[in-house]
This record gives structure tokens, sequence and C-alpha cells, in this order.
């Protein structure tokens, strides 16, 4: 009445050596592809650093106006991340000054480190200032950390008014 269909057991499925074949084909592209994955993780650490400082600087420089204090960006001593605070009036003597209240710390990506040409203080216009209150420039340099020692892969100017730019 109806015909019935048989198939050969071959029809179905893989072979066993179909299956190593593809399974060595998986193992040699995964194996090209493996030595590139590292350079692809640092160039991902190295634009999240940039553009995490750059959106912390932006939002220090908001909070110091917002709150009318004295922000203060500071790197930590071992350069893997930063911080930020509000410093009140009266505002600290010290020198560098500690911020009355901590609003946030960063910890940089893996290898990549910080260096300031000295600590950022943003008054309550948003402006940045030294320790006497005066307009002044500072430099932020992003470097990842190599067997060949630190490499600078880009440097930043934040000028007296709060602009702050990459040089690349």
């Amino acid at each position: 009445k109806g015909l019935i269909w048989m198939s050969s057991p071959s029809s179905h499925g893989f072979t066993v050596i179909e299956l190593l074949v593809a399974v060595t084909l998986v193992a040699l592209v995964g194996g090209m592809a493996i030595p590139y994955a590292s350079e692809l993780y640092e160039i991902f650490d190295k634009r999240n650093a940039e553009m995490s400082l750059l959106q912390d600087l932006r939002l220090a420089q908001a909070q110091a106006v917002e709150q009318g204090c004295q922000g203060i960006f500071a790197v930590d001593a071992d350069s893997k991340g930063y911080s930020y605070g509000c410093d009140y009036v009266p505002f600290s003597d010290a020198s560098p000054p500690v911020p009355d209240e901590q609003m946030f710390l960063r910890d940089l990506p893996n290898k990549v480190k910080l260096s300031a040409s000295d600590i950022v203080i943003f008054n309550s216009r948003g402006q940045v200032v030294d320790e006497q209150g005066f307009l002044t420039t500072r430099t932020l340099t992003l470097a990842v950390t190599s067997n060949d020692g630190d490499i600078t892969f880009n440097t930043g100017t934040l000028t007296g008014t709060g602009f702050f730019s990459y040089s690349q």
C-alpha cells in the first residue's frame, strides 16, 4: 500500500574518520587564533582605560561643580588605579590636599598604568587648579606593562578650563 523507504546505515550521522577530520580542523583553527587573543585583550584593555579615564574626569569635574567642592582626582601610588573625592570648605591644608569625602575609586585594567604630572584639583567652577588655586594644566599618561618595561600608549592633557584631550 505504501512504499517503505529503507536507507543504508552509512547515510546517517558521521563516520569516525569524518569526526576526526572535523576535530583536527577545529584544533588547527583554534591553535592559530590563540596567539592573537592576548593581543586583542590588550587592545580592549587599553581602549577601556582611555574611555574610563575620560568619563571619570568628566564625572569628577561635574561633581565638583554640583557639590560646590574642591574635587581631588588622585592617581594611586602603584599607578594601577585612581580615586576622586570632594574637599569641602574649609579646604584641606595638607599637601597634597586630602578629600573630606571619597566619591569613587577605580582600578585600571590588567597591565595598564596611569601617571599624572601632579594631582588634579577641580575648583567649584570645574576649572583645573593647583594647590594655591591658580589655573593649571595637567598631563595624564597611560602605559601598558610589558617585558620591556612600561610602554606609553596615550597621553592626555587636561587644561585649566577643564577640557581633556588625548594626543592620539
